[in-house]
């Protein structure tokens, strides 16, 4: 049984008793209990009922401020470096290469860096990282054609291989500190679905 189905089986004192604690308690819960004690007869002042609006709404700014302070927290070792100063150069961001060498091939992920290389002032380290995803992804092939099919090895082949891109040639090449702005990634993710349906076809029709 939930909270708020309990409210009507309190007694008098336990609602006052929320009432007075009512930051320890979600909003919907108090509105429930001054519903409950208004249809015993408890008569709420004006003051009283600004006072537990006031409280309310403190508590609901409270709790959003601390999820938005959650998520900040939680995403900020991605998009601490992205800025909207149109002086700073448009990059494919270190989420997107991570999220396109797990699911489609670290070649694909190498390609976006070089791609992002590009757009530095140096540009050094264009082919390397280009050398190293067709050099990862043509070994990561001949290791798992040798062995059953195993999803999950595969994943963490790219998973490593995303590690890899972002902890040295991102950080060597682009900067760990440097400052960019989100590139769009629709032409890259319509690329990517295509080359991997047909790798699909071409995995699928290698067995009849």
């Amino acid at each position: 049984m939930s909270f708020l189905a309990t409210i009507p089986s309190k007694t008098d004192e336990e609602l006052e008793g929320y009432i007075t604690n009512r930051r320890k308690y979600v909003p919907e819960a108090i509105s429930a209990t001054i519903d409950e004690l208004q249809r015993r007869g408890r008569v709420f002042t004006d003051e009283e009922l600004e006072e537990i609006v006031r409280d309310k709404n403190e508590q609901i700014d409270s709790e959003r401020k601390e999820d938005e302070e959650l998520w900040q927290s939680s995403s900020k070792g991605w998009n601490k470096n992205l800025v909207r100063d149109e002086n700073a150069p448009a990059l494919y961001s270190e989420r997107v290469i991570y999220i396109f060498s797990a699911v489609f091939f670290v070649l694909f992920g190498s390609v976006l860096v070089a791609l992002n290389i590009k757009r530095t002032e140096s540009k050094n380290g264009f082919w390397q990282v280009l050398i190293f995803g067709l050099s990862y992804t043509a070994g990561q092939i001949a290791i798992l054609d040798s062995i059953p099919r195993n999803s999950i090895l595969t994943i963490s082949f790219n998973l490593f291989g995303a590690f890899i891109l972002q902890k040295f040639f991102w950080q060597k090449y682009i900067g760990k500190d440097t400052k960019y702005r989100a590139r769009p990634v629709w032409i890259p993710l319509a690329i990517g679905v295509v080359l991997s349906a047909l790798f699909i076809l071409a995995a699928i029709a290698s067995e009849y």
